[in-house]
């Protein structure tokens, strides 16, 4: 009885392991697993998943929320990883070394897509997060321009790697890649 139980469980998804296609994050449920669409606001101009003009693999996903809980898992979108910070600033730099920073000039999310400067549907949002933010303080803030990678005052950062805090606000969403 108990193996069927088990059994019913994994097939229904109910059940999740280490080898998942997962990524912590939040949900109103702590430890439990989100699912894309309970995350992901798409209803901004770029359907909550604008390119970054300096890669064409490289994109920032929208929140619902606005709140980032550390002890939550996400899914991500399928066919798309959380990216790190390096594979975010490798792309940059191979991008300013053939054009340069000037046609960077736009903001990463800023008053775009629908946004009123940081808000979008009544949340606020500031900083789209790395898989490894919570390591190393660095977030993607939607208030600079796409051509700097050093955190603005104004941003949540230092939130991500205390570890007494199991929320934090403003969180705009994640970086991403597509496979």
């Amino acid at each position: 009885m108990k193996l069927t139980f088990l059994y019913a469980a994994i097939t229904a998804g109910l059940l999740t392991t280490g080898c998942s296609s997962t990524s912590v994050a939040d949900s109103s449920v702590a430890g439990g697993p989100v699912a894309v669409s309970n995350w992901h606001n798409t209803n901004d101009d770029f359907a909550g998943l604008k390119k970054v003009t300096f890669a064409d693999d490289l994109y920032l996903a929208v929140s619902k929320s606005g709140v980032y809980n550390k002890e939550n898992v996400y899914v991500m979108p399928a066919g798309y990883h959380w990216a790190t910070f390096e594979e975010l600033e490798e792309r940059l730099k191979e991008w300013k070394g053939k054009n340069g920073s000037r046609a960077l000039g736009k903001y990463n999310y800023h008053g775009l897509g629908g946004w009123d400067k940081y808000a979008f549907d009544g949340v606020q949002r500031r900083d789209f997060i790395y898989a490894n933010t919570a390591k190393n303080d660095r977030v993607v803030y939607a208030g600079i321009s796409e051509n700097k990678i050093t955190v603005h005052k104004s941003s949540w950062d230092a939130n991500y790697t205390n570890n007494n805090k199991v929320t934090v606000k403003n969180w705009a969403g994640f970086v991403l890649i597509k496979d």
